[in-house]
């Protein structure tokens, strides 16, 4: 089973679980967010470097017809910007298949498609956004 663990520059570590949801999870100051499969450590994302980066964080089920739980997937990764432009890097970890990793969403791919940003990540690229210098 993958566990997500957040940490902070300030030392903190964050697990999401069932009672702490990415939607609910302090976004100032994250540091990286760790993925382990048991005890091993599978991907550490940095979060922490001069490219202001903004954490992308999904979990995506898939369902078979009648509405029975089948398999999910991850999406993990980080939106900045830079240079007048947009930078992604995007982790597809689907349980139990290798990781895969790109610079953008995959439209026709089964996992890795675009997300709906969510009002407090909409916010978060407003202001990054307005940070950059005018090219």
């Amino acid at each position: 089973m993958l566990t997500f663990t957040f940490h902070y520059k300030d030392g903190r570590q964050v697990m999401l679980n069932d009672s702490l949801s990415y939607d609910h999870l302090d976004r100032v100051g994250l540091a990286g967010c760790e993925v382990k499969n048991g005890e091993s450590t599978i991907l550490f994302v940095h979060f922490d470097d001069d490219a202001r980066k903004i954490p992308i964080y999904r979990r995506r089920v898939e369902m078979q017809q009648g509405g029975a739980y089948q398999t999910a997937a991850y999406i993990l990764g980080w939106r900045g910007h830079g240079c007048g432009e947009c930078i992604n890097c995007i982790y597809d970890l689907p349980t139990g298949i290798a990781i895969e990793q790109s610079s953008k969403f995959l439209e026709n791919h089964s996992w890795m498609y675009s997300v709906n940003l969510r009002e407090f990540e909409k916010t978060e690229q407003e202001q990054e956004v307005s940070k950059q210098p005018d090219a």
